[in-house]
């Protein structure tokens, strides 16, 4: 039993890997801001989704080397909100799903699927309403999926865990 525990650790965080080298396409540029609340937040506290700043076609090579530092940055504030795994995470990304720069809406968009927490289901389906076709859909897809219940909140994992946590006698 362990051991096939294992191997499915083992195929799980292969597929995280696969899907995180995976997760980078070409999207096109956002339209403008909103602004939700949060899961868990009063109703004066809102959660933020900076209006769009659409870049230039004219950029020089040192504004690009700016943006590529920019992306390195907020793509480890993304991270790092991720590997909070706490509500309080949906914040930092959220600001990013409206970004100019279509990577960072991708990454924000994945971190808060990778997150977890129903608090970005509005942030995620607001975002959509300002994006074109084909991001609104990813956008809603994210949400859609983040309204799915849990597995570990059904009988059989219950069942599962219940038998993982008793002891089985050595042969």
């Amino acid at each position: 039993m362990k051991r096939s525990c294992c191997v499915v650790i083992a195929w799980l965080l292969l597929a995280a890997a696969l899907l995180f080298l995976l997760w980078k396409k070409p999207l096109k540029s956002p339209v403008a801001g909103a602004s939700v609340p949060s899961r868990g937040s009063s109703a004066t506290e809102r959660v933020s989704i900076p209006e769009a700043k659409i870049p230039s076609s004219n950029r020089s090579r040192e504004g690009s080397s700016r943006s590529g530092e920019r992306r390195d940055e907020v793509l480890q504030e993304i991270q790092s909100a991720v590997i909070t795994y706490a509500p309080e995470g949906v914040k930092p990304i959220a600001a990013h799903l409206l970004d100019s720069d279509p990577e960072i809406r991708e990454s924000a968009r994945q971190g808060l699927v990778q997150l977890g927490e129903a608090g970005a289901i509005p942030l995620l389906r607001e975002a959509a309403r300002q994006l074109d076709e084909t991001e609104a859909k990813a956008c809603l897809e994210a949400a859609s999926f983040l309204e799915l219940p849990s597995w570990s909140l059904t009988e059989e994992a219950r069942a599962v865990s219940a038998e993982l946590s008793t002891p089985t006698p050595d042969p």
